[in-house]
């Protein structure tokens, strides 16, 4: 329809309440302030016409021209339309219900999809690196809920489209249609960047790429690291990451959240940056719709002559990562950072000394797969760490396990909920604090066993050897796998903590069902074969033959005897 010639174009002369939607009305101006204006009553007028041509004056009624119901708002930075709303995480948004913050989610454990320039999963690709999609089936029943419909399937596409439905990757769709959204032939779909990219390449300022995805708790994460611009010149490369909420049966919409990085690290390029601050970067756009064709939010549009239409913000002022958040409920688009206020002691590592050690969340339930893995730094001085995730789920509980160089892992003694995206736990109040009472107290405070030199999660023979070996020849250095208390030095305190610990059969414990680790990371089998992931912790600075380390279990306490090495014995030494 076509509402102009007054000043309010809808207005309650008498009171009361209109609930109606006004939306795709040519209102006499294509200013979305003008437009604004116009409305005098609370309905739904977005998005409304931006061309008032009729299109067809011979036909009855009005016939708006084709793709001109792409008007939105003048605020950029939150609103609501077609039964979604959206904030980012600027200060422009601080007006909104709730806002999400920018925090890039951990990646590890993704499946490659491409992979500087390969083509990691061709049984399930369609088209090209250039212009196509992998046709991906969620795991364990997982779905998403977009405009009203569950899907299993999502296709993630090569130009920053992911659908829910078959589209052409090709035959122009390299490109957001010339006038936005509504319309297109790319429907059913949400545009996290729908911008000309070719996976094909690497761009000349970088030596990698990488597209991923993984679906871990009831999140599908899906990574553009370094998406490269088709043809770009060096520089023209830009990096985001899309978090969709998945679960079983969804009967509200799914979250969809999108966070673009900045050029920290290089992660997005500078070309890239510096377009963008000039409003020049080739056509692009940001926005979902319905598979109609019909409704939808356009966030972001720059057309063929890239003039930004819709002006959505990618990054925060002047040029900093941000994120921006669509769902039905205005009050639910919060997604945040969680943090883990953990507290634990190492056996040998009392005093004033820093160290690395590796901190997960694991499921709660067999086979405890491993949700998010963080690597920080422990002081002994207070003997607490704060360890920060993206992965977590307030709601939600979590095994903690942690793991040190040489020490045990250990587990927490039971899951320990997320609650307002913080979990605290502290392990040296009691040794019942560990999954079965696996550690040790000293000097007043349960600590994790030491001595596990070789990481095979026990403390055996083969450790107490290597640390006695090193201790014979009067090893130093600054940073020794069998260095057990970090001093600079292999001495007898070192060899008696691994004894020790050996005549006790310290060893680590899990769960019942808990999947095996490899140096503390999980084994993930990619299930198409494509890649697996192992990550080591340390290197052992130990290289003797296994010859020299397979001794008698006796030999240390009669060298040490014949050396006369007079420790105070720990306990427990048979």
């Amino acid at each position: 329809n076509t509402i102009k010639g007054n000043t309010n174009g809808v207005s309650l002369g008498t009171g009361g309440t209109l609930i109606n939607s006004f939306t795709c009305n040519w209102w006499g101006s294509a200013s979305a302030s003008d437009v604004a204006t116009a409305v005098g009553a609370p309905v739904n007028y977005i998005p409304f016409l931006t061309d008032g041509t009729d299109n067809n004056p011979g036909a009855a009624g009005f016939q708006p021209v084709p793709g001109s119901c792409n008007g939105y708002p003048l605020d950029p930075n939150f609103g609501t339309s077609a039964g979604y709303s959206y904030a980012n995480s600027t200060a422009g948004a601080s007006g909104a219900a709730s806002q999400p913050d920018f925090c890039w989610a951990d990646t590890t454990g993704s499946i490659s999809l491409a992979k500087n320039t390969t083509n990691s999963l061709p049984g399930v690709f369609t088209g090209d690196l250039d212009d196509g999609y992998w046709k991906i089936v969620l795991p364990a029943s997982k779905k998403v809920r977009f405009f009203g419909n569950n899907y299993d399937t999502v296709r993630i596409g090569t130009n920053g489209i992911i659908s829910f439905q078959v589209f052409d990757p090709a035959s122009g769709n390299n490109n957001p249609p010339a006038l936005g959204i509504p319309g297109g032939a790319v429907k059913n779909a949400f545009y996290p960047l729908w911008w000309d990219q070719n996976w094909g390449i690497l761009n000349p300022a970088t030596a990698s790429n990488r597209l991923s995805y993984k679906v871990v708790g009831n999140q599908l994460i899906v990574t553009y690291d370094k998406a490269p611009r088709y043809a770009g010149a060096s520089g023209d490369y830009v990096s985001y990451q899309v978090i969709i909420d998945v679960s079983t049966a969804p009967v509200v919409n799914s979250r969809l959240l999108v966070q673009y990085a900045d050029t920290t690290n290089q992660r997005t390029g500078a070309l890239f940056a510096s377009k963008y601050l000039a409003g020049n970067n080739q056509t692009h756009l940001v926005g979902l719709q319905n598979s109609a064709g019909t409704m939808g939010i356009q966030y972001r549009f720059a057309n063929a002559s890239t003039t930004v239409i819709t002006p959505g913000p990618l990054f925060d002022t002047p040029f900093s990562s941000m994120a921006v958040q669509f769902g039905s409920d205005s009050t639910q688009l919060n997604h945040t950072c969680q943090s883990l206020n953990l507290t634990f002691r190492l056996e040998a590592i009392q005093l004033t000394r820093k160290d690395t050690v590796t901190v997960m969340l694991r499921d709660a339930v067999a086979p405890n797969a491993v949700v998010e893995s963080k690597k920080v730094v422990y002081d002994s001085l207070t003997g607490s760490v704060n360890v920060p995730y993206t992965l977590a789920e307030s709601g939600t509980s979590y095994y903690i396990f942690v793991k040190h160089r040489n020490s045990i892992s250990t587990w927490s003694a039971a899951p320990v909920a997320c609650v307002s995206n913080a979990i605290s736990y502290d392990f040296t109040t009691a040794i019942t604090q560990a999954f079965m009472n696996n550690m040790k107290m000293v000097a007043g405070k349960a600590s994790f066993f030491t001595g596990d030199v070789d990481g095979n999660t026990i403390v055996q023979g083969v450790d107490v050897f290597a640390v006695y070996n090193d201790n014979t020849t009067f090893t130093t250095g600054s940073y020794l796998i069998t260095d057990l208390d970090y001093n600079g030095v292999v001495n007898g305190i070192d060899v008696l903590f691994a004894y020790n610990n050996n005549t006790l059969f310290a060893k680590q414990k899990n769960p019942p069902g808990a999947i095996p680790l490899v140096s503390g990371e999980p084994v993930t089998e990619d299930r198409s074969s494509v890649e697996t992931k192992y990550s080591k912790d340390f290197a052992p600075e130990n290289t003797k033959s296994k010859e020299e380390l397979t001794l008698e279990k006796t030999t240390p306490k009669r060298d040490m005897e014949r050396r006369k090495i007079h420790i105070p014995n720990e306990g427990g030494v048979r």
